[in-house]
């Protein structure tokens, strides 16, 4: 049975990956601190960042809306709370959909850093753990094109 402060903790996950998948960006920025460290090393190489919540949202308006569908399937949530702190850990099977046959779909696992600040938790740190992907990569230019039409 979930504690209180862990079915908070596990909404906010859920929610990263449905607010994005609708495309609710307002609303997806108040379930992140105003300072946010974003690692998807794993997937795509570069640098781990600290960026503004604002400046994610942004990048993630840039790309999300323009794919016909996408689908962030969280599980397995696993919890480990100290305080008004906790650490999450989740697998994530991300499925993306352009045009008639553009598909591209990574799995792994997410792992979270989330604070609580006053009565909700928010996320104040996100690293993707990839472990394989299927489909082409060719879709997130597709879809960047996309979204500046829309």
């Amino acid at each position: 049975e979930l504690t209180r402060d862990e079915a908070k903790i596990a909404q906010t996950a859920k929610s990263m990956a449905t607010l994005a998948d609708r495309n609710l960006f307002d609303a997806l920025k108040q379930i992140f601190t105003p300072t946010v460290i974003v690692d998807y090393t794993s997937a795509f190489g570069g640098e781990v960042s600290t960026v503004k919540r604002e400046d994610l949202m942004n990048n993630w308006e840039a790309l999300l809306p323009g794919f016909d569908v996408t689908y962030h399937d969280l599980t397995n949530i696993d919890i480990e709370q100290t305080g008004n702190k906790a650490e999450v850990n989740a697998d994530i099977v991300a499925s993306h959909y352009i045009g008639k046959d553009g598909f591209w779909q990574i799995s792994g696992s997410y792992t979270f850093e989330m604070k609580k600040t006053d009565s909700d938790w928010q996320i104040s740190s996100l690293t993707l753990n990839a472990d394989d992907e299927i489909g082409s990569r060719e879709v997130l230019g597709q879809a960047i094109e996309a979204a500046k039409a829309k």
